[in-house]
């Protein structure tokens, strides 16, 4: 029955390509990646205005992952920015395939191009996720390199 209800309203269309849509009728900035077979990797998706906040107070991120939120049992990273006035306002999301190394440095290589251009947040705080941890350490030797 409730397979039935979720068809009709979905008009026949997969559930992603209903998010897809979704995502652009309201302007959602998103950034999809695939593997050679066709299959879903990351989804990455902000709202403007989360994008316009994130670059005017580029200090502090919080960045979490949690689990099994979807019937795919893809992990959802969330980064949150933090304010000024104490304030806190969800930045961007990030669906991986699973949380290693490579999925979470797209993620990050993703949220930094964010704003437009590439920024480097000052302090990123996280759980000890190690695979995020040792992306976001690569990500600010490659920053440091750079700057040299």
């Amino acid at each position: 029955m409730r397979r039935n209800i979720v068809q009709v309203s979905l008009d026949g269309h997969l559930i992603i390509q209903v998010l897809f849509e979704e995502l652009g009728k309201v302007d959602f900035m998103f950034d999809v990646e695939r593997d050679e077979k066709g299959h879903l990797n990351h989804v990455f998706f902000a709202y403007p205005t989360s994008i316009q906040v994130s670059k005017s107070y580029p200090n502090v991120f919080v960045m979490d992952c949690t689990y099994k939120t979807n019937r795919y049992k893809m992990p959802l990273l969330e980064i949150i920015g933090l304010q000024v006035l104490n304030t806190s306002l969800y930045s961007c999301f990030v669906f991986l395939r699973k949380k290693d190394h490579g999925d979470c440095e797209w993620a990050l290589s993703v949220f930094r191009k964010l704003p437009g251009h590439d920024f480097q947040p000052n302090v990123i705080v996280c759980d000890r996720e190690l695979e995020l941890m040792k992306a976001i350490s690569l990500k600010k030797k490659k920053k440091i390199d750079q700057s040299h």
